[in-house]
């Protein structure tokens, strides 16, 4: 039914497509990655997807909703900075969530899911600030679908949650867990030795103890280790809560940090940290107590 209902979408775009073949040229436009390509000499897929973007746009911004790249719509593109709307973007539909998203620093580091759906939502680590956390991800050669974080020299200001990629596309956060799964990176540093630079910043964080094991009594990482901030805790928890609400995802977190299996992985829905899917990472389990409010805990089987 989906797939049928773009396929009309993209008939009916006939229309914008043609228009801004013989009227549009390129703008960029934060959070809307197709509008730099050239719709009057781009190919016929890259036309559809400029004026896709255009349609988009004009739907967050209750303007004329046809797909051109008219006077009008430019227009205000050029006035109106972009960048914050509610709710979460899949297949180019804004999903209505009590959750506000910052769309400014949209990947292109993203692939198709194939015939696999939305299963899981995969918690990371990754960077000391939202800004950091972005360009390790692009030195990586990596994305995620959405960051929780703090912009660099805003440590005393409420956590942001930018979305990066499309969930309805495959985000390189997790290797072989990438097609069924939804990526969340917390940008906060677990390392002890950040805290003195997190204080000066305005973080509310402390030095813990690292109690956190495997079932069978092996640790991982340091003894000592950063709290995470409860802003970015608390926003980082109401989006989990509002992702699994979104996409039907079960509000399940592993009980213990057992490693999952491939079975139990394809078979079942929730939500995991990395250090349940890779037995080399702990992220992010030193942060369990923090993160899982609301959440039903369940043994991995």
């Amino acid at each position: 039914m989906l797939g049928e209902f773009f396929d009309n979408l993209w008939v009916s775009m006939a229309g914008a497509v043609e228009y801004n073949r013989k009227n549009a040229a390129p703008i960029n436009v934060d959070g809307f990655p197709n509008l730099i390509l050239d719709p009057r000499t781009g190919s016929q897929s890259e036309r559809q997807y400029f004026a896709w973007d255009v349609l988009r746009y004009q739907i967050r911004h209750s303007l004329t909703e046809d797909g051109k790249l008219g006077p009008s719509t430019r227009g205000h593109m050029e006035k109106s900075p972009e960048g914050t709307g509610r709710g979460f973007w899949h297949n180019g539909v804004l999903i209505d969530a009590p959750i506000v998203v910052e769309t400014d620093h949209w990947t292109s580091k993203t692939s198709s899911r194939g015939n696999y759906g939305i299963q899981w939502v995969v918690v990371h680590w990754n960077g000391k600030n939202v800004e950091h956390c972005i360009r390790t991800l692009e030195s990586a050669n990596a994305s995620t679908h959405f960051i929780v974080g703090k912009h660099e020299g805003a440590g005393g200001l409420p956590a942001i949650v930018h979305q990066l990629a499309d969930t309805f596309d495959k985000a390189w956060h997790a290797g072989e867990y990438n097609a069924r799964s939804i990526g969340v990176d917390i940008a906060q540093r677990i390392q002890a030795d950040s805290l003195h630079e997190y204080l000066e910043a305005g973080y509310d964080v402390q030095v813990i103890d690292n109690f956190e094991r495997r079932p069978d009594g092996s640790k991982w990482g340091q003894d000592q280790v950063l709290s995470l901030d409860p802003k970015i805790a608390r926003q980082t928890n109401e989006l989990l809560h509002a992702l699994c609400d979104a996409y039907g995802i079960p509000k399940k977190i592993p009980r213990d940090h057992s490693l999952m299996s491939d079975d139990f992985w394809r078979a079942n829905k929730g939500v995991v940290f990395h250090s349940h899917l890779v037995a080399t990472k702990w992220d992010v389990a030193p942060w369990f107590d923090q993160l899982v409010d609301g959440f039903e805990l369940v043994e991995i089987s």
